[in-house]
């Protein structure tokens, strides 16, 4: 393991992080990301504490002729922060954040996750958008949009960005904001990791101190009529503070909830409000009339909220979104025909989201597409096997054929593709930054 220098006879710079190769005890744990699916062996990861070292791995990645990979949380599903045989840029020890109180602002290192972020933000009763996924790391997500709990209320998690410190793939370091490189600020709300390397976010924040939170459940024969009854809430225009999910779910034995819930298919509802307690169960009065097996009621910090578990990393995975121009009865039925089809010895948690609100009041500022949709329907299916590998995916592919009636084809508008596309010819003109959706340059 080197940790002063990157191997010589290329940039021969300085480096103050660390650097792993295949015969380092720590490469193995290094090199594992969170789809166990995706199994890959970098020739390098390197992992910055500085800026600095960061433009140090890009030059020696470009000089040695490596394909380079930028990770932060490791949470991609395609594994595009990893690489085979090529040069990992994990930014994983840059994790610091710094709240400023008084200005109500996170700075935010490019390695931390989501998870560092709300538990510093929420000591000082302040909280962003964030992501479902707390152990995600920020950078990804955000610059691809971010979809979290309080997006109806304060839009996407990248509609709160102040600014980004980048590394470009020339080693030059910048700061896009409003007023410096607009061009480059407007293309990494919804460009992703296309022109660089975020070494640092800087948010800003929301005094939300505490959010209501109601948690129902079902058994499995209520799952038609509860999206009925949870469509029917947001297509009544429900204020921008009420957000939330409708889930269709396996849940293992050992849940603390009655025993008849247990053990097989449940209907979950979790509804987020940034009012009071009595202001969400007016608004979710309708689902409470359903007469749910379970309810529980809490009042919590925002960066409490906790999804249901999905299992720990290394679990084969397969997940994606949806974007629904519409929820249709039919629509409803036959993602519960293809919920019950669930393959044995599988974690399934199917999503439907409201969108609207916020997120559709930035559909014309920044480049992030399907921002008006009014549905996100999010399928994750993990499992152990890899010899159920054929049959757990062909399942989930019905499932995105089911919902082509209603989802939304088109993408990023084509004069915002232009746009992007010469932000990526000015910053990376060679395309160093691939692994990701890629914006070819112009």
């Amino acid at each position: 393991m080197s940790t002063t220098g990157l191997p010589p006879g290329t940039s021969g710079a300085a480096f103050s992080g660390r650097v792993l190769g295949p015969g380092d005890p720590e490469y193995d744990e290094a090199r594992a990301v969170f789809n166990g699916m995706v199994d890959r062996f970098p020739q390098l990861i390197t992992q910055p504490a500085t800026a600095d070292d960061v433009a140090a791995a890009i030059r020696h990645g470009i000089d040695a002729g490596l394909e380079i990979a930028v990770r932060s949380g490791g949470h991609s599903r395609q594994g595009n922060s990893t690489t085979e045989g090529g040069l990992v840029i994990d930014l994983r020890r840059m994790n610091s954040v710094s709240i400023d109180p008084v200005a109500r602002l996170a700075r935010v290192g490019g390695g931390a996750t989501w998870s560092e972020v709300g538990r510093a933000a929420q000591e000082h009763g302040l909280a962003t958008t964030g992501c479902r996924q707390d152990q995600a790391g920020v950078a990804g997500p955000t610059l691809s949009g971010g979809s979290g709990w309080l997006e109806r209320e304060l839009g996407l998690a990248c509609d709160s960005l102040v600014s980004i410190d980048l590394v470009t793939a020339d080693g030059q370091q910048l700061t896009a904001s409003e007023t410096e490189h607009p061009d480059l600020f407007w293309a990494l709300h919804g460009g992703g990791g296309n022109f660089g390397v975020a070494t640092a976010l800087t948010f800003r924040l929301h005094p939300i101190p505490a959010v209501a939170t109601t948690t129902l459940l079902w058994p499995w024969a209520a799952y038609g009529e509860v999206v009925r009854t949870f469509r029917g809430i947001f297509d009544g225009a429900p204020p921008n503070a009420l957000g939330g999910a409708v889930v269709a779910m396996t849940d293992p034995p050992g849940t603390v909830v009655p025993a008849e819930l247990n053990g097989g298919l449940v209907t979950k509802v979790l509804a987020v409000h940034t009012g009071s307690p009595r202001e969400l169960t007016e608004l979710i009065a309708a689902l409470l009339a359903l007469g749910p097996g379970f309810v529980q009621q809490a009042e919590t910090a925002p960066a409490a909220i906790r999804p249901s578990p999905n299992g720990p990393a290394g679990l084969r995975s397969f997940w994606r979104t949806e974007y629904l121009r519409s929820l249709p009865d039919q629509a409803i039925d036959e993602y519960a025909g293809w919920m019950a089809q669930v393959p044995d010895q599988t974690v399934v948690r199917m999503a439907i989201a409201p969108w609207g609100g916020a997120v559709a009041a930035g559909a014309d500022r920044w480049p992030a597409p399907f921002r008006q949709a009014p549905w996100v329907l999010a399928p994750i299916a993990r499992w152990a096997s890899p010899a159920r590998d054929d049959h757990i995916l062909g399942w989930i592919g019905a499932l995105h054929n089911l919902s082509g009636h209603e989802r939304m084809v088109t993408g990023i508008d084509p004069a915002n593709q232009a746009r992007l596309s010469a932000a990526k010819s000015a910053y990376d003109p060679g395309n160093v930054f691939h692994l990701n959706q890629n914006i070819p340059p112009a």
